[in-house]
């Protein structure tokens, strides 16, 4: 199956063949998960391009200095009651300790030439997710880690839409 057979919104697609592309580069395996899902037009697109970016993006980072194979599996699931999104990754995990201020603006623990975000990426999804209602878990299996979004569908259009008259 491909990407598109599984992904039916156009923004959702064109930010996986991004990332697949920056990972190809990159050294890093990033697979979809086979029970991926998503209509045409999800509800919150825009919320769940800018939660899906970040989260990849720190995934990819986590990876950076992991040895071969270095994987990233992303995971949407739409229902419907709610739309479910897991991203993994095979890095090194956070340190428990780390947990409670992970989601703080500007906190950080890359160093050195990983530092190409500021630490706003895990605040950003934080505050998308908790606006509108949705719950972040984050799981850490070593090795990786996995966060795991879950959205309520809305009942009403809840983002702004580009009407063209």
């Amino acid at each position: 199956q491909t990407l598109r057979t599984r992904i039916a919104a156009p923004q959702i697609v064109g930010l996986m063949l991004g990332k697949a592309a920056e990972a190809n580069e990159r050294g890093i395996q990033l697979t979809v998960d086979p029970q991926t899902s998503v209509s045409a037009s999800p509800d919150r697109v825009h919320s769940l391009t800018t939660i899906l970016g970040n989260l990849i993006d720190n995934a990819f980072d986590a990876v950076a200095e992991t040895p071969a194979p270095r994987r990233v599996q992303v995971g949407i699931v739409e229902t419907e009651d709610e739309l479910r999104m897991t991203v993994s990754d095979n890095g090194p995990g956070m340190p428990p300790a780390l947990l409670p201020q992970m989601f703080r603006n500007g906190f950080t623990t890359k160093r050195g030439s990983l530092v190409q975000h500021s630490g706003l990426g895990l605040s950003l999804v934080q505050r998308t997710v908790a606006g509108i209602g949705g719950s972040i878990t984050v799981s850490e299996e070593a090795p990786g880690t996995t966060f795991l979004i879950a959205l309520p569908r809305s009942t009403s259009a809840s983002e702004p839409r580009t009407v063209t008259t």
